[in-house]
């Protein structure tokens, strides 16, 4: 957290990365994990196999949400909450993501998978977020 003058102001972390060659079908892999005060901007993931199911999950302050998508390969997704919806809508245009993907929370887990097994193409997640 940072303050200017008396109003307190996040901080813009280092992106959270995900890059996992081999991934095996059915582990879900972590992209960022924190129990400290976030907001999440921008949530992504692709996989480098076409066909392969993939699934995003994210878990703020207990809360589930989960999406998932039939990938093209080397293709990225976003990820953002859909409405009041406990889901979460899944695309390929990064302006869906920006306007719409925002996550406070006290605690907040982001993972990713693929639930097909098509091929070993690297699994790739990326996460903006700022903390308090």
């Amino acid at each position: 957290m940072t303050k200017i003058g008396s109003a307190k102001v996040p901080v813009l972390k280092d992106l959270a990365l995900l890059n996992q060659a081999a991934p095996v079908q059915n582990t879900w892999y972590t992209i960022l994990d924190t129990v400290r005060k976030v907001e999440v901007s921008h949530i992504w993931f692709r996989v480098q196999t076409t066909g392969e199911d993939l699934e995003i999950r994210v878990t703020a302050d207990g809360k589930t949400l989960e999406g998932s998508q039939t990938a093209v390969a080397g293709t990225g997704y976003w990820a953002r909450k859909r409405g009041e919806a406990d889901s979460l809508t899944v695309g390929t245009t990064e302006t869906m993501a920006n306007f719409y993907s925002r996550f406070p929370a006290r605690s907040f887990k982001l993972e990713v998978r693929k639930t097909s097994n098509n091929g070993a193409g690297q699994l790739d997640g990326a996460c903006h977020y700022y903390q308090w």
